[in-house]
């Protein structure tokens, strides 16, 4: 396993990667700068550009092709007829630029894309509900629902299978975390993996080979595990210092890479961190953007 360092930074949201790791894509909080900026990367020759797309739960698509995210509309921007100000609409555009497309509105948090790149899936939460919705990208953009949870229910993250047939997401109850699969085809649910208290289910990966990559926090730090599918084996995958900010990670799902934002390891006081703690800047701190190669 090889650990790369990509940037530095003072707080983020969302990260992605393309299948096979090309293409990075995160948000990130920089000094000197106004609020958050999107990133794109090409991996190989580590080469950054700022990414057109404006919005939360930024994605790159699993071929690399197009970028996604989240975004809701200020009164006095323009914008297209049909828009509702308020409502958060997914929004599409090609990697290199172009015009932007708004595929649908009324998402509940970040979306997940298909390892073909046709179909995405999102969510709905109406009235408290959860429904899982796909669209598919090659077509008409039309919504069609799969599976529904009643109000109270708690679910959350999401990722496809390898083969594009289910979709992982997590449930929580008191004292019983796990992730389920929906069929995408016919909605029927199932157990898939029982998690510990101390995993973070709302951020996971699916990969190749029935593995797992979950984040678990023990003694107020997370790291990454590997979890085998169809059995009880678990993995730890990282040791760093500080651990993940949160649950922020992203594999690639060739299973060849995986990105996460990680805390830096507290140092000794300076003049400059002390500046930066009276300036709030603490209530991000030093964030190192890592590419962790697999293979």
């Amino acid at each position: 396993m090889e650990i790369q360092p990509i940037e530095r930074i003072y707080g983020g949201d969302e990260i992605s990667l393309s299948r096979n790791g090309e293409y990075l894509v995160y948000s990130a909080f920089v000094l000197n700068a106004r609020g958050a900026q999107l990133k794109l990367v090409h991996v190989p020759n580590l080469q950054t550009a700022d990414a057109a797309l404006k919005g939360y739960g930024l994605k790159v698509s699993p071929d690399g092709t197009h970028l996604y995210a989240n975004y809701s509309y200020g009164p006095k921007e323009p914008r297209p007829p049909s828009v509702v100000i308020g409502k958060h609409y997914l929004r599409r555009m090609p990697r290199t630029g172009g015009p932007i497309e708004i595929l649908a509105a009324d998402i509940a948090g970040a979306v997940s894309i298909s390892p073909d790149s046709k179909w995405i899936a999102f969510l709905r939460r109406p009235a408290g509900e959860t429904h899982l919705f796909v669209a598919d990208m090659s077509r008409d953009h039309e919504a069609r629902e799969v599976h529904s949870w009643p109000a109270g229910s708690s679910i959350g993250g999401m990722a496809w299978s390898p083969d594009g047939t289910e979709i992982a997401l997590g449930s929580w109850e008191p004292g019983k975390n796990k992730l389920v699969s929906v069929s995408v085809r016919s909605g029927e649910t199932k157990d898939l993996l029982a998690l510990d208290p101390g995993t973070n289910e709302v951020a996971f990966a699916w990969l190749p080979e029935g593995r797992m990559v979950v984040p678990r926090r023990s003694n107020n730090i997370s790291q990454l595990w590997f979890y085998k599918l169809r059995s009880e084996e678990k993995t730890q995958l990282t040791n760093l210092d500080a651990g993940l900010l949160g649950s922020r990670f992203a594999a690639s799902p060739d299973g060849s890479t995986i990105a996460a934002e990680a805390f830096v390891a507290p140092k000794p006081p300076t003049i400059w961190s002390r500046l930066m703690e009276l300036a709030n800047w603490t209530a991000y701190g030093n964030i190192d953007i890592l590419l962790i190669r697999l293979r």
